[in-house]
C-alpha cells in the first residue's frame, strides 16, 4: 500500500464517522481539531506521527505481510 493510499482509507473511515469524532481525534493527539480537518481534508498533509492513534481510534491496524508471490 502506498501512503496516499493509506491517507485515502484513514480520511474515507474518518468521513463514516459520527459527529465529534475529528474533535476528539485532535484531544487525542494533542492537537486543535481545525489542524485535524485540514489535514483530513487534504489541505495540508497528513503527519504520519498521527497514523497509530488515528487508526487506534477508528479500530483499524496495519498489518504487515509477506507479498504474495506472482
Amino acid at each position: 500500500m502506498e501512503w496516499s493510499e493509506l491517507e485515502a482509507t484513514i480520511r474515507q473511515k474518518v468521513a463514516e464517522q459520527p459527529r465529534g469524532f475529528q474533535a476528539r481525534l485532535g484531544e487525542a493527539l494533542g492537537v486543535k481539531q481545525p489542524s485535524v480537518t485540514q489535514a483530513l481534508s487534504g489541505k495540508k498533509a497528513f503527519p504520519r506521527e498521527w497514523v497509530g492513534k488515528t487508526l487506534d481510534m477508528l479500530g483499524l491496524e496495519i498489518v504487515v505481510r509477506p507479498k504474495a508471490q506472482q
